[in-house]
């Protein structure tokens, strides 16, 4: 790209000074025509710059890359995943970071976030259908006993105190 303008400078300062050779009354050799250091340097200046910002441009493709890839891991990989993840993310912010007590404070961070993945693996090894497997039976048993507290105590107070339909569902009322 920018080689090709270099080309079609060249070609248009040869045309020119051939323009004035021929109305001169003379005639050039077009290859004899050459760009001055200063116009060289202009798009020597041109390409480097044109490469500087591909390079920028591609690092940052690589980084954003990355971060998704962390993200990803983060949310769906196994727990050895995350925690890499985890920690390689904030290795590179403290890298990054040139205040010493906001290092201090992402390495905190770090520990934080690993601890939390630690937790997470600790709770997914716990065979929670086994460890409340009997809580229902407790449940009904605690239930059944709460049932005949009430249906004694109602059928204290049916002849006092209850409407007649009142009466008749707690006289129905049968524990199972």
């Amino acid at each position: 790209m920018i080689e090709q303008q270099r080309k079609d400078f060249l070609k248009a300062k040869a045309d020119k000074a051939e323009a004035r050779a021929k109305a001169a009354g003379k005639k050039i050799d077009r290859s004899t025509i050459t760009l001055s250091e200063e116009e060289e340097n202009t798009f020597k200046s041109m390409r480097d710059n044109l490469e500087t910002k591909y390079r920028k441009d591609k690092d940052e493709a690589y980084r954003m890359e990355l971060q998704s890839m962390y993200d990803y891991l983060k949310e769906y990989g196994t727990i050895q995943q995350q925690r890499y993840a985890i920690a390689k993310e904030y290795d590179d912010k403290i890298a990054k970071e040139a205040d010493a007590n906001r290092k201090l404070s992402l390495q905190k961070e770090k520990e934080t976030a690993l601890a939390k993945a630690d937790a997470n693996k600790i709770a997914m090894n716990i065979d929670w259908g086994a460890s409340f497997e009997g809580i229902g039976n407790v449940l009904k048993d605690i239930a059944k006993e709460t049932l005949k507290e009430v249906e004694a105590y109602m059928k204290l107070q049916i002849s006092n105190n209850f409407h007649p339909k009142v009466r008749n569902l707690t006289l129905t009322l049968e524990i199972t």
